[in-house]
């Protein structure tokens, strides 16, 4: 319920900011702060936005390298899987932004289709549990809307407003709005089908002590013990998408 109320919140958040970017199509999130808000509170504004991200782009790189780490290459040392990373980011970074869209383009049908492969193994393993979504509503509304606002509308869906640094780059300004609806929803589809099977899954007191349910999901599934040990899929799925 957090999640679906979540995605509606969402799909308010991402309006408002293609709404930011129907008015300034030409000018990047740095340039619209400057524009609303005059110079100097703009400046304040664009500076806060890039802290926050660096903060948390410093954060994912960390945790991102640890995991991998722990699951996938667990004889390489830390710092090499983060010097492979900052290789890419160089490589990424001085080719542009479109390279960056491109792969995107290339590696998101992948992960999609990794996801949909990784739900299906995880039902036909026989580890869901529907009864472990019960009871619904047990405290009321009131703690579901208290984890909406502001913690889940602010991640992952608040975070959307990073893209109004690069909307001013498309080719075509009117498709924008169309394709981030799609891409937020398709985001919002697989938290809550995740979520669902994680909680079916793991249930409630485990998943909340856990600190990536997916991959302890993952691990579990065991098909003839032919179809196992695939939790490296899900942490390239984790890691990619």
């Amino acid at each position: 319920l957090v999640v679906l109320s979540g995605l509606v919140l969402g799909f308010g958040i991402l309006w408002l900011h293609t709404e930011l970017q129907k008015h300034y199509p030409e000018s990047n999130l740095a340039e619209i702060n400057a524009a609303v808000l005059g110079k100097f509170l703009g400046s304040m504004v664009t500076l806060s936005f890039a802290g926050y991200f660096i903060w948390v782009a410093t954060l994912n790189f960390s945790e991102f390298a640890e995991l991998i780490g722990i699951t996938i290459l667990p004889d390489t040392p830390v710092w090499a899987i983060q010097g492979a990373f900052i290789l890419l980011i160089i490589y990424l970074t001085f080719n542009g932004i479109e390279v960056l869209a491109r792969m995107s383009e290339f590696l998101m049908p992948i992960v999609m289709l990794s996801l949909i492969l990784m739900y299906g193994l995880i039902v036909i393993s026989g580890n869901v549990h529907l009864q472990e979504l019960q009871p619904i509503l047990a405290k009321g509304l009131k703690p579901v809307l208290a984890e909406v606002y502001p913690s889940f509308s602010t991640f992952p869906y608040g975070e959307d407003v990073v893209f109004l640094m690069f909307y001013c780059y498309t080719n075509n300004n009117k498709l924008i709005r169309k394709y981030a609806f799609s891409a937020i929803f398709m985001l919002g589809v697989s938290l809550v089908i995740s979520t669902i099977l994680i909680i079916t899954v793991l249930g409630v007191p485990f998943t909340a002590a856990t600190t990536i349910p997916l991959i302890e999901v993952v691990k579990m599934i065991n098909i003839g013990n032919i179809i196992t040990n695939i939790d490296a899929l899900a942490v390239i799925v984790i890691f990619v998408g």
